[in-house]
């Protein structure tokens, strides 16, 4: 896995009822793939999810479905304690190119196979 530096990142939520959106953000990632955003106000009660946006990669722009967004809680208040920092799992783009290392790890895992 490999980190990406100046990917955009984006923040969205959505009111529960409408899904209508009713704030959005972006950033960047930095040298160590990873971003912050500063969100203002609370959004405890709307749906928000951080997604990727466009890798600077060109041979690595593909979102890797399932990996391409997470659900974010936005609230400043967690279990009565006041919170202002929030992670998101990580997220991440498909390879158009296989590692190096893959051929070495299918020959290993895939030995007794016919493929």
């Amino acid at each position: 896995m490999s980190k990406i530096h100046g990917a955009r990142v984006g923040i969205q939520c959505k009111e529960r009822k409408t899904l209508k959106e009713v704030f959005y953000t972006e950033g960047v990632t930095d040298w160590t793939g990873t971003y912050h955003i500063e969100v203002e106000n609370d959004h405890g009660n709307h749906i928000c999810q951080c997604m990727l946006v466009k890798s600077p990669i060109q041979w690595c722009s593909t979102p890797d479905s399932g990996r391409d967004r997470s659900s974010i809680v936005l609230t400043h208040h967690k279990n009565g304690m006041v919170n202002h920092l929030h992670y998101a799992n990580s997220m991440g783009y498909l390879s158009d190119q296989p590692l190096r290392q893959c051929h070495k790890l299918l020959k290993y895992y895939l030995a007794d196979s016919d493929f």
